[in-house]
């Protein structure tokens, strides 16, 4: 999808557990900004506390969130760990928490959690490179989101993965054929079945 505010095409792929995305911003983007906010939910869910850290020296950041949704809150909900990487290093880091400006850091935890990327502007003259982004998540441990981020995504190769997590896809579809119906009827059926694959 390009956003119209910025001329930024934002592009996004995924393996089992984790993400890849690919950010182009247009010319008029001086200096490219990414922001990691670990305060949004799906609604009627909320985030209880979170923490993040960043490392520039490996491109890297990590940490956690305690999710609350309407179907786990009432056994305490769960945490999600992450890990992700950038490709590109970027210029300058600001952390964020409890509704305080951002500022220079390489951590942050409680409510309100979040991280600003600021990447240097492409060379005068030249063309501006897409920021890429690799996130890997886990149930478990932050340990195992990274060993998630490194089997599934072991190189910055978007369109392979686009084409390997398509094909997964298309074989788990045709586990089941139908016949006969009309098209509405069979792409309402097909949508379900991808449903059911998505979270069971």
């Amino acid at each position: 999808v390009t956003l119209e505010r910025g001329d930024i095409r934002s592009e996004l792929t995924a393996t089992t557990h984790a993400a890849h995305h690919r950010y182009q911003f247009g010319a008029a983007v001086k200096n490219p900004v990414l922001l990691f906010d670990l305060d949004h939910h799906l609604e009627s869910g909320e985030i209880k506390d979170a923490e993040l850290r960043i490392d520039a020296a490996t491109h890297r950041i990590s940490g956690r969130l305690h999710s609350l949704g309407e179907m786990s809150d009432g056994y305490g909900g769960y945490q999600v760990y992450f890990v992700a990487r950038t490709r590109s290093a970027w210029r300058e880091q600001l952390v964020y928490s409890a509704g305080m400006a951002p500022a220079a850091g390489t951590q942050a935890m409680g409510k309100g959690v979040g991280a600003v990327l600021i990447f240097d502007a492409p060379p005068t003259g030249g063309e501006a490179q897409p920021i890429e982004v690799q996130l890997a998540l886990s149930l478990v441990s932050e340990e195992n989101a990274a060993k998630n981020l490194d089997a599934e995504l072991p190189a910055w190769q978007f369109e392979a993965t686009q084409k390997a997590t398509a094909a997964d896809w298309q074989k788990l579809l045709t586990t089941v054929r139908i016949t006969g119906g009309s098209e509405p009827e069979r792409r309402m059926f097909y949508s379900s079945l991808y449903r059911s694959f998505l979270m069971p």
